[in-house]
């Protein structure tokens, strides 16, 4: 009698593939869709926090190293005011050194600016504008500098050349005020002597940076009288989301927990990385951009989170419709079924066996939906493909059997619900 019954069920689940192929390819059609957009989203935000990562990066440094005495609070003494020029290099040899993607060093003092309108007191800024620096166990050598650091800064001009002692870029309120335009001649008077510079562009940061006039960092040293040293430095790093454990001060953990926070690439590791490569320095993360970053990427996530969600329940109603229609013009086939013996299991096996063939042709359909969409969606919004990754096919069918079987359920409920007397009955 089970032996019958189950080639009766193979004959049935035969013959029903057969059936109204149109609504089959609808099953398909939807889960296929559903699967391939979630599996698509799932993909784009595994790489997303990496990409946005580096993305924000170009809002700024987010760690500053200054000397410890620079840093102490109170004004406390501490040791030397400024940090070794040659020190900083020692950023890229840290265990997130790959991470580094930014370095910015400065020396800063107050000096006597002099132009065609006046003169008055403003801040000079020695600075690296842009470098290229090597990577000791090679790679792809760090974009240093200010130009490089902070890609939203607008100047009228240029930017001084590489070695180009006698230029200079000045801030547009202070250019304004002391009549400076481009190709003048402003003189910075430290107190060891006047030096003249030509004025190559005027900056427009919408910070207190156009209140300074900028220099490279070698003739900055020169005419304060401090070769080879800075008065800090900006570190721009590539991390993960802070949360409540990277948070957590690193002396009250224990061995294995300080491991795991050593070793991930939190803005307070890396931090606490570069403050012990480089000697007598303090390194603190700017704190208003890590909680804004962690509070982007989060939100990011649980964006994606919920449009797979959507897409997938969208899928999941699609497929309750439409396989409900084919449980309703099969209602014969279950009575005759459950006429002849068979069990509500048994019925469940042979619409769930039927399901499943769908799915696992929809997920094969939706991997490949997810396999166009996701570099097309890296390019849309990063401009750059993303690879569809070793996950994709996995996930795509994956969604599609959740789509399938939570699209099932009200259908077999219906299905088990038959009375099959009536039904016969009705079909005779």
């Amino acid at each position: 009698m089970v032996s019958s019954l189950g080639r009766m069920i193979l004959r049935l689940l035969r013959g029903a593939l057969r059936l109204h192929p149109a609504r089959l390819a609808l099953v398909v059609l939807s889960t296929a869709m559903g699967a391939g957009i979630a599996a698509a989203l799932g993909s784009v935000a595994l790489q997303a926090e990496a990409r946005i990562a580096r993305e924000l990066r170009s809002f700024g440094a987010n760690v500053v190293v200054e000397p410890v005495a620079a840093a102490a609070p109170g004004g406390a003494a501490g040791g030397a005011a400024t940090l070794s020029e040659a020190d900083l290099l020692r950023v890229l040899t840290i265990f997130w050194r790959h991470n580094v993607v930014g370095l910015a060093p400065s020396l800063t003092a107050a000096v006597t600016l002099a132009g065609p309108a006046g003169s008055e007191r403003a801040l000079v800024a020695g600075v690296w504008f842009e470098r290229r620096l090597a990577r000791a166990d090679g790679g792809e050598p760090l974009a240093a500098g200010v130009v490089p650091l902070f890609p939203f800064w607008r100047v009228d001009g240029r930017w001084p050349s590489p070695g180009e002692e006698g230029a200079a870029v000045v801030g547009r309120a202070v250019a304004a005020r002391l009549g400076l335009a481009r190709g003048a001649r402003a003189t910075v008077d430290a107190g060891s002597g006047p030096r003249t510079f030509e004025v190559v562009g005027l900056l427009a940061t919408g910070g207190f940076e156009e209140e300074e006039v900028l220099v490279e960092l070698g003739a900055a040293q020169a005419l304060l009288g401090r070769p080879g040293q800075v008065s800090r430095a900006l570190v721009s790093a590539v991390t993960v989301p802070l949360d409540g454990f990277g948070r957590r001060d690193p002396g009250g953990m224990t061995k294995r927990e300080f491991e795991k926070w050593f070793c991930t690439p939190y803005v307070t590791s890396v931090a606490r990385q570069v403050e012990e490569a480089v000697p007598g320095s303090r390194a603190r993360p700017v704190w208003s951009l890590a909680e804004a970053e962690a509070r982007v990427l989060s939100r990011l996530g649980i964006l994606m989170a919920i449009l797979a969600g959507l897409s997938l329940a969208a899928a999941a109603l699609a497929v309750a419709s439409t396989f409900a229609a084919r449980v309703l013009g099969r209602r014969t086939e279950i009575a005759l079924m459950r006429a002849s013996g068979a069990s509500a299991g048994q019925v469940v096996v042979l619409l769930g066996a039927e399901v499943l063939a769908l799915g696992l042709l929809g997920g094969v359909l939706g991997a490949g939906l997810a396999a166009v969409l996701v570099p097309a969606l890296g390019a849309a919004v990063f401009g750059a493909p993303l690879a569809p990754g070793a996950a994709l096919a996995p996930l795509a069918v994956a969604g599609a059997l959740l789509v399938a079987a939570a699209g099932a359920v009200w259908p077999l409920r219906r299905a088990l619900a038959l009375d099959p007397a009536p039904e016969l009955k009705e079909a005779a």
